[in-house]
């Protein structure tokens, strides 16, 4: 983000504000949105929730589990085998 706001040449609550009201959610949601997508796509294929883990840039398995929960309301595992 911080990179995004630079190109532009304005303040970083400036890219923010202008953002939200373009998007209807600030940069950070956002991401963490469309990373999330990425995931969903990746669970179907065959890969382990470790790899997905990674391969999605979280920093842990911890903080993986934490926003799957957040979108969906269930750990990776069990979404998985009832998907």
């Amino acid at each position: 983000m911080k990179s995004l706001h630079e190109q532009l040449y304005i303040s970083q609550s400036a890219f923010e504000k202008r953002f939200r009201k373009l998007v209807g959610a600030s940069p950070k949601k956002f991401a963490s949105i469309v990373r999330f997508n990425t995931v969903l796509q990746d669970i179907g294929k065959a890969k382990s929730l470790t790899e997905i883990c990674y391969e999605n840039d979280f920093f842990d398995q911890a903080h993986f589990i934490k926003d799957f929960k957040q979108f969906t309301g269930s750990t990776p595992e069990n979404f998985r085998r009832f998907s």
